[in-house]
């Protein structure tokens, strides 16, 4: 009775929404009649479902405490046995900022969830790892799953089941040859390629010294080298060099000149900065790679572009092993081999098959002609015969400010992989309070005596239906995944900030503040534990 005396706040500005349903006066003949009208402001009680409310104040007015009735009684009758005193309503900027570190950093902008869904829609890459990102590391998953082939090889290798031919490698004047293999670790699941020397032998143990050297070289462009073993059990004298596994990585020559094409110059400056930063790493730990062909170089294509990998190395130290000579002396020789076999890997690359048989004055010419002079000069310099003894530093003028930019790629690709990171992070924690939420409150009322009109999971049950299926202000179910977000993080940290739930068949309306759900939550979520523990 005491709301219907009261003049409805929008009625004379013409924006109520409840016509003739609205439980205020709309009638301005009595309230000028009565001097200064007592003006109130309708609940939103439009969600027509269960938990299907709106936050305080409804879509055309501000939370409760920012208008209407002072002692907070005006709620229609029946809603509640007694009425219920509104506590302070805090500062909405105060609200904000508590909850701001517990959102998505990008999404501060949406503001409160107020039923009507009016706010920004935001698509679901605000809240996921982007597409690129996640269907290349889905295909690298496939990868690392696909079953192995029926081939002729043992199912069980020294530590390693599934093997799966990868590669076969056939060797040349400067390499060796070898088949690659896909395993897992037996003991500990991971991925491994099995790069195995078929008829080969460990002739002097001594040998491992440089294994165990090669595996404490830790750099981005060389993959790492796990153990090296022998095995008799492709039915020969075989040396396996085990070392990380690269899904849908290929080789240079599978990727570069099966086409036939020049490869184009940015991308050869790509490889050349890669190369070149895992040879000075390389050269750094007193090693050779050794290597420098384009069948043991792989490349790995991915969201933040071009990665080129050494692999294939400590095979030739392993193999050629000699007790009697010198490394102090014979490890320069091998570093310098590797940067003539760089070059012939660049006119490869540059000139494409054809430069194998070209002599070098003809290749030179081929590339002077469709690459720039820092390209020829870098090359040159590489097979002139001044000076004798070259360092890969001495390359960096000539690399020049290229360096620069592809070290700014990788960093703004660092950058896109952390904001991605990021929201998984969020989502990982969301997803672990949306778990406990589902397990409490999405039990069927007549398996829980507790699920009464004024229990705990009574509450958390509203809630869950009020965070999971919102509805717009025609009562239509909506998808909105700011509003979930922005519910579980509120209900996470306990804001104070209030939220009204109606009862599926609304007759009961229930203002609560997330303080108040988060211990509900916590304590049907650790009752439900023991219950289940018992």
């Amino acid at each position: 009775a005491m709301a219907a005396q009261q003049l409805c706040k929008y009625f004379p500005q013409g924006s109520c929404m409840y016509g003739d349903k609205c439980m205020y006066s709309h009638d301005l003949s009595a309230a000028k009649a009565g001097g200064p009208p007592d003006v109130g402001m309708p609940l939103d009680t439009r969600g027509g479902g269960r938990g299907r409310g709106v936050a305080p104040g409804g879509p055309h007015g501000p939370p409760f405490g920012r208008g209407g009735a002072k002692d907070g009684r005006h709620m229609q009758p029946g809603l509640f046995a007694t009425p219920m005193v509104r506590p302070h309503m805090p500062d909405p900027a105060a609200q904000m900022h508590m909850g701001v570190h517990h959102m998505h950093g990008h999404h501060h902008g949406h503001g409160g969830h107020r039923g009507h869904h009016h706010h920004k829609k935001s698509t679901e890459q605000s809240y996921f790892v982007a597409d690129d990102i996640k269907g290349e590391l889905l295909a690298r998953q496939l990868a690392i799953e696909a079953p192995p082939t029926q081939m002729d090889k043992p199912i069980q290798l020294d530590g390693y089941h599934s093997l799966h031919v990868l590669d076969t490698q056939p060797a040349d004047a400067s390499t060796f040859h070898s088949l690659v293999y896909k395993a897992f670790n037996s003991t500990t699941g991971a991925p491994v390629a099995l790069r195995r020397i078929p008829g080969a032998r460990l002739t002097d143990k001594k040998a491992m010294v440089c294994v165990e050297m090669w595996k404490k070289v830790a750099h981005p462009n060389v993959i790492p080298l796990v153990e090296v073993f022998t095995t008799r059990q492709f039915h020969d004298h075989s040396v396996v060099f085990a070392s990380e596994y690269y899904p849908r990585s290929e080789t240079l020559a599978a990727r570069f000149l099966s086409s036939g094409s020049p490869i184009e110059e940015s991308i050869l400056w790509t490889i050349i900065i890669q190369l070149t930063a895992a040879l000075r790493a390389v050269h750094a730990a007193g090693l050779a790679c050794r290597a420098m062909d384009a069948s043991k170089i792989l490349v790995q294509q991915g969201a933040g572009g071009l990665r080129v990998l050494l692999s294939g190395t400590c095979v030739m130290d392993v193999l050629q092993y000699n007790p009697s000579q010198n490394p102090t002396t014979a490890m320069p020789m091998y570093q310098q081999e590797d940067l003539k076999n760089l070059a012939r890997l660049l006119l490869l690359l540059g000139c494409g098959p054809a430069a194998q048989q070209a002599s070098l004055q003809q290749s030179m010419a081929a590339i002077s002609k469709a690459y720039s002079e820092d390209i020829f000069n870098f090359i040159r310099y590489l097979v002139a015969p001044v000076p004798p003894i070259k360092a890969v530093n001495d390359l960096m003028p000539i690399i020049g400010a290229r360096f620069y930019t592809e070290i700014e790629g990788r960093m703004r690709h660092v950058e896109r992989l952390e904001s991605d990171l990021a929201k998984e992070l969020h989502n990982g924690r969301l997803l672990r309070l949306a778990y406990k939420l589902i397990f409490v409150a999405g039990r069927p009322a007549a398996q829980d005596e507790r699920l009464g009109p004024t229990g705990d999971l009574y509450l958390l049950t509203l809630f869950a239906d009020y965070a999971f299926h919102p509805v717009n202000e025609n009562g239509e179910l909506v998808a909105d995944m700011a509003h979930l977000v922005q519910c579980l993080n509120k209900l996470e940290i306990g804001t104070p900030e209030r939220v009204c739930l109606m009862s599926e068949d609304e007759k009961n309306v229930i203002i609560v503040t997330y303080q108040d759900l988060q211990r509900c939550l916590g304590n049907a979520f650790g009752e439900r534990m023991r219950l289940h523990h018992h």
